[in-house]
């Protein structure tokens, strides 16, 4: 380790805020730049690179912290600071935490892992499939139920997005494919370090029936770039309350030396009018329903729905021979939004136009349910950073 100069003067502040320390060690790691003037009173020549003040805070500082303590709280401090969500640094354990919550993100999964697909109402030719997310085969799945329904009389289909966090977006681009012309746009990704690319549907429509897609605030990522394309091409009516908000692409860097990983945000996604769904401070992101598809649910309704859903497709009430109804979707099933798509379908096949089920939505800015979020992921945020300072051993040699 390179020998420590002497601390500056005790009559005058310290050079380095905490903050800046840190902020700068992760620089100075990552791209072994120089200090720039963040100081009141200059530091010893030998200190002015940003790995001779690591140096410096790691013989000097009372508690000698490590070289690897201060890395690790550089890199959660500088992630922290970006204000996203998703730009993490997780350390050791927690690494490989979040790696086996991922799962292996290529391992099969069929359409029957979500609540599923059939007809609902088979007299009046309405189909229902919901996607749980975006895996390996959901466009092939949903594809195969579709083709199944039709042979069954399908006029009409409402598509479940739901509490779809997202997934590939391969897969949100085939199951667009099923509704949309070969080289319809459906989305564009591009970042400062990403090349700017454009995904276009590449296989053969598989139905022109009237399609009401059904959203909420658990609707994100590629499940909002399925509605988002849909809704902007004029091809479905969007029904809920407005999406989540997640339009960016992740990159994971393995970090051996400090035993851990970054995961970092290096791209946004685009829906076919240049549009970014992303909720960064924006006045407009994520998905909205479309003019008078706004159908909120009441948190009761919604635990009631949750249940139901868990159901296997055999006992679940909109697989049975049961007479359908709005009334019956709103007080047996306790789902005023699949009640609305499903009116909403029966309307557009009676007059050959969307009728209005529900209200305009309310700007974003205007949500209050959105801003109550907004300050939850504040305060959330706030407490990880809390757990993370106690977690962290104050080591003396």
């Amino acid at each position: 380790m390179p020998a420590a100069g002497p601390p500056p003067p005790a009559a005058k502040k310290p050079f380095l805020s905490t903050r800046a320390v840190l902020m700068g060690i992760l620089l100075a790691l990552l791209a072994n730049l120089v200090l720039v003037a963040l100081t009141e009173s200059k530091p010893p020549p030998e200190q002015a690179n940003l790995m001779g003040a690591m140096n410096f805070l790691n013989s000097a500082h009372v508690s000698r912290p490590t070289q690897e303590q201060l890395a690790e709280g550089a890199l959660a401090g500088m992630a922290e600071n970006l204000h996203d969500p998703y730009t993490q640094f997780y350390p050791g354990d927690k690494a490989a935490q979040w790696e086996n919550e991922l799962g292996d993100a290529h391992t099969p999964r069929t359409l029957s892992a979500s609540p599923g697909a059939w007809m609902i109402d088979t007299p009046k030719g309405i189909g229902y499939a919901a996607l749980g997310r975006f895996t390996t085969h959901s466009g092939k799945d949903l594809r195969a139920a579709i083709e199944t329904m039709k042979g069954q009389g399908l006029r009409g289909l409402i598509l479940d997005l739901r509490g779809n966090p997202g997934g590939y977006l391969n897969q949100a681009t085939e199951v667009v494919s099923l509704f949309m012309p070969q080289g319809t746009p459906v989305a564009k990704v591009s970042g400062p370090s990403v090349a700017e690319k454009t995904f276009v549907t590449d296989a053969p429509q598989a139905t022109d029936a009237p399609l009401v897609i059904l959203v909420d605030e658990g609707s994100a990522s590629a499940s909002e770039v399925v509605a988002g394309a849909l809704q902007e091409h004029r091809r479905a009516m969007v029904v809920g309350v407005r999406s989540f908000g997640k339009g960016c692409v992740q990159n994971v860097v393995k970090l051996p030396e400090l035993n851990g990983t970054l995961k970092v945000t290096t791209a946004f996604y685009f829906l076919p009018s240049g549009r970014c769904i992303h909720r960064d401070g924006k006045n407009d992101w994520g998905v909205a329903p479309s003019a008078g598809g706004q159908v909120p649910m009441a948190a009761q309704d919604r635990k009631a729905w949750a249940a139901i859903l868990k159901l296997p497709p055999e006992e679940n009430p909109l697989a049975g021979d049961a007479p359908l109804s709005a009334d019956y979707l709103r007080t047996n099933m306790h789902d005023p939004q699949l009640a609305a798509a499903y009116e909403a379908l029966l309307g557009k096949l009676d007059s050959g136009a969307w009728p209005r089920v529900g209200e305009d939505p309310p700007p974003a800015t205007q949500d209050p349910r959105w801003q109550a979020r907004d300050e939850i992921r504040r305060l959330e945020t706030r407490l990880k950073t809390l757990r993370r300072q106690l977690s962290t051993p104050n080591t003396a040699r």
